[in-house]
Formats: C-alpha cells, sequence, structure tokens
C-alpha cells in the first residue's frame, strides 16, 4: 500500500498510533484537506500479548484494549462527519480473537 500510496494521487495510506486521538484528529484532517471525501476507512491496527491469563499484567490488557477496541472506535467516531456529510463511504474492520 505504501509504493501504491507513492505512486497514486488515488490512494493514500497513512500510518499512525491508534490509541493517540491527536493524531487521529490530524489524519482525518489531512484527508479532508487534500480530497474533501473519504470513500473508505480500514482498520486493521492489532496488538495482542503472548502468555497465560495469569502472567498478563493489567496494563497489558488495558493496552491490547486500547488498541484492539478504542483505536476503532476513535478512528470511526472522526471519520463519521465526513461520512454523514457526503452521505456515502464504507468502513472495514478487522478483528481477531485477541481484540474481541
Amino acid at each position: 500500500i505504501a509504493t501504491r500510496n507513492q505512486e497514486s494521487d488515488r490512494i493514500m495510506s497513512i500510518e499512525l498510533d491508534t490509541v493517540d486521538e491527536q493524531a487521529i484528529e490530524q489524519a482525518v484532517a489531512l484527508v479532508a484537506e487534500k480530497w474533501g471525501t473519504i470513500h473508505v476507512l480500514v482498520n486493521a491496527a492489532a496488538n495482542f500479548t503472548v502468555g497465560s491469563i495469569e502472567d498478563i499484567s493489567a496494563d497489558a490488557w488495558s493496552h491490547v484494549f486500547n488498541v484492539n477496541v478504542r483505536g476503532y472506535a476513535l478512528m470511526i467516531k472522526h471519520i463519521v462527519p465526513l461520512l454523514k456529510k457526503q452521505r456515502s463511504g464504507s468502513i472495514i474492520q478487522f478483528g481477531s480473537i485477541s481484540g474481541v
């Protein structure tokens, strides 16, 4: 995607920390500024922790939840105003047993 992003003015991929709401706001603003519209949001961020439930810290679980659940919700929160304005668009969510 990054290669296609460089070769085309029709594709934009943005790498960001989905736990950072300010980064999300900036990314959405960048898309809105460049095109004024968005056709597809692909939420594909993921984090997981390996180990026994007895051994995984509460902080580690919080990070997994923040990336896999909260991050997706924040992306949607900031994209929805554009989708409502244009009355179209798609959101694709990837999930795993680690996130839900």
